[in-house]
């Protein structure tokens, strides 16, 4: 009785020690991972060469990075949809992780006048979080940002204002580029 007692024993500490590994291994990972996560992009700087994300195609690109299941994005979208149906000199770009064909889908039922969906490679976005937009200029550089779906949704105005700055800058001596 006593070996089996003592088997018995050995089995749980031998768990319990395997457990405890564990852990150890999965907070040193959480741990990495939150200190290796890129900050986000800031105004002026280059945004991400995704492919088939062509800014020079116009004076301005509105990028919208989104999830599909992402509630605040759904938020959103009636913002940007009141941009898409104006007259606008902009492209509006819906980008994320997600397969295109979902991503798709999920712009078309939001009723998103989207030029372009694009799936990104993984992590190949410096945003930490979804939604974002953002306004590049013809070069791919970043003119504005608007991040989560209480900013984006007070910000139909600026977006529109960030465009005309934007076709304005593309402008050289009353000739577009």
């Amino acid at each position: 009785m006593r070996n089996h007692t003592s088997s018995r024993l050995d089995r749980v500490l031998t768990y319990c020690a395997g457990l405890a590994v564990l852990s150890a291994t999965v907070a040193t990972l959480f741990a990495q991972r939150a200190t290796h996560t890129p900050t986000d992009y800031q105004v002026g700087e280059a945004f991400a060469k995704v492919a088939g994300l062509e800014p020079s195609r116009s004076p301005g690109t509105l990028v919208w990075f989104i999830n599909t299941h992402c509630a605040h994005c759904r938020e959103t979208a009636d913002v940007l949809r009141q941009s898409t149906q104006t007259a606008r000199n902009y492209q509006v770009v819906a980008v994320g992780y997600e397969d295109v064909a979902s991503l798709r889908r999920y712009v078309d039922m939001l009723a998103i006048g989207a030029d372009v969906v694009l799936q990104a490679p993984l992590n190949s976005i410096r945003f930490s979080g979804v939604p974002k937009m953002a306004m590049l200029d013809r070069s791919g550089v970043i003119k504005s940002i608007w991040s989560g779906s209480e900013q984006i949704n007070a910000s139909l105005l600026d977006i529109q204002a960030s465009a005309r700055a934007v076709e304005k800058a593309d402008t050289v001596d009353g000739a577009r580029r």
